[in-house]
């Protein structure tokens, strides 16, 4: 597992608002890089 360093900040302060928006950021970023890495495969 991968996690953005916003979400384990937001898990030591006991914010789970904060790790629900940071993790489903974080999936969409990967969600791009996931996009990206497939046109670039196909090419």
């Amino acid at each position: 597992m991968v996690e953005g360093s916003k979400i384990d900040w937001a898990a030591h302060a006991n914010d789970p608002v904060g790790m629900v928006t940071d993790t489903l950021a974080f999936d969409e970023a990967v969600k791009e890089a996931l996009e990206f890495a497939k046109k670039i495969i196909i090419q």
